[in-house]
């Protein structure tokens, strides 16, 4: 059934649509760059296990090679990341494609365009090193040892659920995993429930 509440609609033109994918792989694009110059850059600088106090006993530049997934989890199988890696992208791409299709949720595309970036960035370092150099480490609190493609997943991925409880709706979600679309009154319809295409 489709869901009571009306939404403003602005579906994204074909024109738009190419305008906004080139934009967003110029932008991805730039991020992975940014990330693999500063990890360059550090095992350039530092041998691994080496690092310099930025802050002291705060925060310290700390060169460590991450054969695991996030805070090192699967590190003895180095093949698990990867395959996730990959599912990650595949679904991130997807998603992308839904949220494309309408005006209303350019916020959450530049969020994924960050996502994306980060998941790339760090997939390159597996593949090509066979481990994730990480080398940013606040001391003062003991947090895992993370890298810039990581920072660009975790505060991505913290606004989209900022945005999720507070601008958009359980039927957005639906919309973005591709069961149900916004017909031209605004409504969220389930796609088994109609026979209409969207466009």
């Amino acid at each position: 059934m489709s869901k009571k509440k009306n939404l403003t609609i602005e579906k994204t033109s074909g024109q738009e649509k190419k305008n906004i994918i080139i934009i967003s792989v110029i932008v991805g694009l730039i991020l992975v760059v940014i990330d693999q110059f500063t990890k360059e850059l550090v095992i350039n600088t530092y041998k691994v296990g080496q690092g310099k106090a930025v802050i002291k006993d705060v925060f310290e530049i700390q060169h460590i090679k991450n054969k695991g997934s996030a805070w090192g989890m699967f590190h003895n199988i180095p093949v698990i990341p990867i395959v996730i890696s990959l599912i990650m992208i595949l679904l991130i791409m997807y998603v992308y494609s839904s949220l494309l299709k309408y005006k209303r949720y350019r916020s959450l595309r530049i969020c994924v365009v960050f996502l994306l970036a980060g998941a790339v960035a760090n997939i390159i370092d597996r593949i090509r090193l066979g481990s994730v150099t990480d080398f940013l480490y606040f001391k003062l609190i003991n947090f895992p040892v993370f890298n810039v493609a990581d920072i660009y997943v975790t505060f991505s991925v913290a606004v989209v659920i900022i945005l999720l409880i507070f601008k958009f709706e359980m039927g957005d979600i639906d919309v973005m995993l591709g069961s149900c679309f916004i017909n031209d009154e605004g409504k969220i319809v389930e796609k088994s429930e109609s026979k209409k295409e969207e466009k």
